[in-house]
């Protein structure tokens, strides 16, 4: 169970601090410049970045797929060796 936790957090991590790294930028240029509209530039830059984002998790996610899905099948099966010796 922990490991699918650790899993999420690991896919996670990257675009949280993306998206904290990009708030902190638009925080500075909202600073720099007042009479620009962050929300109005800051909404279309965090989705392009959120999808470049998102290609490069979905690349990364097959590995982490394969050891979920290994997981689970070795879980299954041990959980079935031993229901055989309960009777």
């Amino acid at each position: 169970m922990a490991l699918f936790f650790e899993t999420g957090f690991r896919l996670s991590t990257p675009v949280i601090g993306t998206i904290l790294l990009v708030n902190i930028g638009m925080g500075i240029l909202a600073k720099a410049a007042p009479q620009m509209n962050m929300f109005v530039l800051g909404m279309p830059i965090k989705v392009l970045i959120l999808l470049i984002m998102l290609t490069i998790i979905v690349e990364a996610m097959t590995g982490y797929n394969n050891l979920i899905i290994d997981l689970i099948a070795n879980n299954y099966f041990n959980i079935l060796e031993g229901l055989r010796y309960v009777q």
